[in-house]
């Protein structure tokens, strides 16, 4: 997961909501892993 891949080019709005997309990401990564 990179973290930096463009946010740098959005507005602070934009970048949160991808942040947030990728927190829930890695949270259904990790319920699949640990099933």
């Amino acid at each position: 997961v990179n973290p930096d891949c463009g946010l740098r080019t959005r507005t602070r709005t934009v970048a949160f909501e991808k942040l947030k997309a990728m927190v829930e990401g890695a949270t259904m990564a990790r319920v699949a892993i640990s099933t």
